[in-house]
């Protein structure tokens, strides 16, 4: 007996229902088969209700993981997005500045080794004119109250210290120790004559009367160059440099610009007398006028003999111990044997107004002892302001930093760097710099830097046991807020903003994704739900795994498509990769040592065209190119491209051609003739004006550079100066005619064609060229034109034979087009007013040409 239910109803029928057959007679079913029937439902029931409960308990848990993994996903990009615009932020600062850091350094480590090495200047200047007066001491046999120096000589001796060393005023002054050595001095002093007045020429390298005294010697002369003294006179200059230059003058080699060799004795020196006071004398500071004879107690040091930078009068006879500030250096020196450097004082008074100029500036006098028999005898006095103290050139943005001058005299001076003037201007007295950059940005000079330079410059040792005590000083770089904004900007926060934009951009697009594919998976969850939810109603669990398989099977077919697929595309790639390791491989170009480039361009193609429909200007330019690459062809020319109305042809490449600025201008002639005839026959046709049309054929020769530039749509391509020269000869010929460089003349010179060039009456200025010398050029000879002829031949054929080519014919050709053009403005007409061109209303196009014939 059976087992399986009679009939298929039997699967959506409760338990306790029976069939009624067609036939009205019941029909139970037995103990044996109502069992199976009922266990079979029930089993279906129960595997369906199971499947729904597990597909329910799987999507919850894909839903929640999903879940989880969209929050990571957004949590990572948040972190991402912070971590990437911290980073972008800290990099971009810490770049600017390490620069800041860098610049910083760079210019405040410049600008304090240059006050440290210029000070040590000034000593050495100083101590070399100690040593020269000390020696003429001893040469002289004469004592420092009796010492004299012409002014003239003591300017030779310190001119050039007083000029390097940046000095408002270098002076020798001899200390008076006692009252008796006063008087010796003051009775010394009315015998002797100052002179000063305009000095004689400076011949740096000696007179061309006389020979050059120093012909190796080198002048960097501003403006011109350096010039070796034996090549002044050749280069124009005659060796004669004016007085007043001498500023502007630095030695490359001696460094003896401004030291005449010798000296123009045909000058005369225009001079005046200086008048000596009887006695020394001093500034009384109550009414600020000299004092003769009343200059303090001994000892005395008066200004005796001085070279100033700028003078209003000379100060002679000044007793420099009547200042307290120098009275307190000179006694230091005196007491230590060595030089020093007295307080930072301003120049305020009648002394400074009235006799060595440059008032209300702050200044410092250099004071170095003179020795004789190892007592000191006078000083060099070197009077510099702080000002012009630096003799280098300032490095850049060093006008804004802060520099403070500070003494150990207590005294602290902030200047700063004027860039127009070069000199330092004082912003105050005492430390005004920004105190928040006192440990991030400063740079000093230690007391010790000076120290070394006092003793390394100084002719003798201190006493034993003594110590350097006076005004020692050192010098302090500090930053400014307007050097650290030309480094510190805002970049970074806009680096990190729009770092984290992106981030965020990429967030948010990341978010409408998600929920776009998340709305789109609830849609066929749904759709599987529902599909699902059909097949278990209309299957049983046997037929709808099976359903399942077959769909699983059919998957696996899409995935074997979808690898054929993969492996198609990465044919299709790895073909491109092919092309890529073509494009990476060595370029294809030569340099052709020497070719002649010929552009051809259509005059008045422009206002032609305007007035012509496109196809009437292809059919021109079609005709009158075809005719041009049939000349090319046969005489062996190379086209290289057309652009627009212009031909560009060149003769002597790819192979090398001798003759190719021959055959050139033969082709060029040919090309001309080849257009005038195309453009006449083709009147007809394209209407009047045509035949009018000539072309600018301009040609140069010379090296060109020639390769194929690969990419998408590969050509020939020339460069260099030779194709650029070239189009700017043929843009500044004529209509009809050939124009060439004298490049290329030279070239049909050397091959006896020069009676082909006509020199051009007037210069030719071309860009980048300046004016050049062209020439026309049109071949005269049988050979010539027998060449000529068959280039010609070579051309297109005759539109209309010259035979059968009548006036009336011509006449008649005029009439067709003008009715053509006739038509096309009257069909126009008719559409613009909204007419139609029927039988009822209007005759036919072509009886209309039959009228207007």
């Amino acid at each position: 007996m059976s087992s399986y239910p009679k009939s298929l109803d039997d699967y959506s029928l409760p338990d306790d229902d029976v069939s009624i057959p067609s036939g009205g007679n019941a029909s139970f079913p037995s103990d044996d088969e109502e069992g199976r029937s009922g266990q079979s439902s029930r089993s279906d029931s129960g595997h369906s209700s199971t499947d729904n409960h597990t597909a329910d308990v799987l999507v919850k848990r894909e839903n929640r993981t999903v879940n989880i993994s969209r929050v990571v996903v957004i949590l990572i990009l948040i972190g991402a997005m912070i971590a990437t615009a911290y980073s972008v932020f800290r990099f971009t600062r810490e770049g600017e500045e390490e620069a800041y850091d860098d610049a910083f350094h760079n210019v405040a480590s410049k600008l304090t080794s240059s006050l440290v090495s210029d000070t040590s200047l000034k000593f050495w200047m100083a101590r070399t004119i100690s040593d020269t007066t000390a020696m003429m001491l001893k040469t002289t046999n004469t004592t420092a109250t009796d010492l004299f120096i012409p002014q003239e000589d003591w300017e030779n001796v310190s001119r050039e210290s007083r000029f390097h060393g940046n000095a408002n005023m270098v002076s020798w002054n001899p200390l008076l120790k006692t009252d008796v050595e006063r008087l010796k001095f003051e009775e010394f002093a009315q015998h002797q004559t100052f002179k000063v007045g305009t000095e004689p020429e400076c011949f740096v390298c000696g007179d061309e009367r006389r020979g050059y005294s120093n012909p190796d010697h080198l002048v960097n002369i501003p403006g011109f160059g350096i010039y070796r003294c034996d090549l002044l006179e050749m280069s124009g200059r005659q060796g004669v440099i004016p007085n007043g230059n001498c500023a502007f003058i630095s030695d490359v080699g001696t460094r003896q610009g401004c030291n005449c060799f010798d000296l123009d004795p045909s000058v005369e020196v225009q001079t005046n007398e200086v008048e000596i006071p009887e006695h020394l004398w001093k500034m009384d500071p109550n009414i600020d006028i000299p004092v003769e004879e009343s200059f303090g107690s001994a000892p005395y040091l008066p200004i005796w003999t001085t070279s100033v930078l700028e003078v209003v009068k000379l100060p002679v006879m000044y007793n420099q111990m009547s200042h307290p500030i120098t009275k307190r250096a000179v006694d230091a020196m005196l007491e230590s044997t060595l030089p020093v450097i007295s307080e930072t004082f301003v120049r305020e008074g009648a002394y400074y107004t009235d006799y060595v100029a440059y008032p209300n500036e702050t200044s410092a006098i250099l004071q170095f002892p003179v020795f004789l028999d190892d007592k000191i005898v006078g000083t060099i006095s070197f009077e510099v302001r702080w000002s012009t103290f630096i003799t280098f050139t300032f490095p850049p943005l060093a006008n804004l930093v802060d520099i403070v001058i500070e003494n150990s005299c207590g005294q602290n001076f902030t200047y700063s760097v004027d860039p127009e003037s070069d000199t330092l201007v004082l912003r105050g007295e005492g430390d005004l710099h920004d105190k928040t950059f006192d440990l991030s940005h400063s740079y000093s000079s230690t007391f010790d830097d000076f120290d070394d330079v006092v003793t390394g410059a100084s002719a003798t040792l201190p006493p034993e046991g003594m110590e350097l005590h006076y005004c020692r000083y050192r010098f302090h770089a500090f930053g400014t807020k307007q050097f650290q904004d030309e480094y510190i900007s805002n970049q970074p926060w806009i680096f990190a903003i729009v770092t984290a934009s992106v981030f965020l951009f990429t967030s948010v697009v990341f978010v409408v994704y998600d929920m776009a594919v998340a709305q789109r998976q609830q849609k066929v969850m749904e759709r599987a739900n529902r599909t699902s939810a059909i097949v278990s109603s209309l299957f049983p669990t046997n037929v709808r795994d099976r359903l399942y398989r077959e769909a699983g099977h059919s998957k696996k077919s899409g995935d074997i498509a979808m690898r054929v697929s993969k492996m198609r595309m990465q044919s299709f790639l790895n073909e491109g990769n092919k092309e890529t390791s073509v494009l990476a491989s060595e370029p294809i170009a030569d340099l052709i040592p020497m070719a002649t480039v010929m552009f051809l361009d259509i005059a008045g193609f422009t206002a032609w065209s305007s007035e012509r429909e496109p196809s009437q200007v292809f059919k021109l330019l079609e005709s009158i190119y075809q005719a041009f690459d049939k000349i090319a062809k046969k005489m062996k020319v190379f086209k290289v491209e057309t652009i627009g109305d212009s031909y560009v042809a060149v003769c002597g490449l790819p192979n090398h051609r001798d003759g190719h600025a021959t055959v050139m201008v033969q082709f060029a002639s040919s090309c001309l003739k080849a257009m005038s005839r195309v453009t006449r026959e083709l009147e007809v046709f394209l209407g009047p004006s045509t035949g009018d049309l000539k072309a600018r054929v301009g040609l140069h020769s010379g090296p060109v550079t020639a390769g194929v530039l690969r990419g998408e749509k590969a050509r020939f391509q020339l460069f260099g100066d030779t194709v650029n020269t070239a189009s700017r000869i043929e843009s500044s010929g004529m209509p009809g005619k050939i124009h060439a460089s004298k490049h290329t003349v030279d070239l049909l010179i050397e091959a006896g064609k020069g009676h082909w060039a006509t020199k051009r009456e007037d210069p030719v200025s071309l860009k980048g060229k300046g004016e050049v010398q062209t020439f026309w050029v049109s071949p005269h000879s049988s050979q010539t034109h027998s060449t000529m002829s068959e280039a010609s031949d070579s051309s297109p054929p005759s539109l209309l034979s010259s035979n059968t080519f009548k006036l009336e014919t011509l006449r008649q050709r005029l009439v067709e087009w003008n009715v053509e053009v006739l038509n096309a403005h009257l069909e126009q007409l008719v559409i613009s007013r909204g007419k139609t061109a029927g039988p009822s209303n209007m005759r036919t196009m072509a009886e209309l040409e039959e009228a207007i014939l």
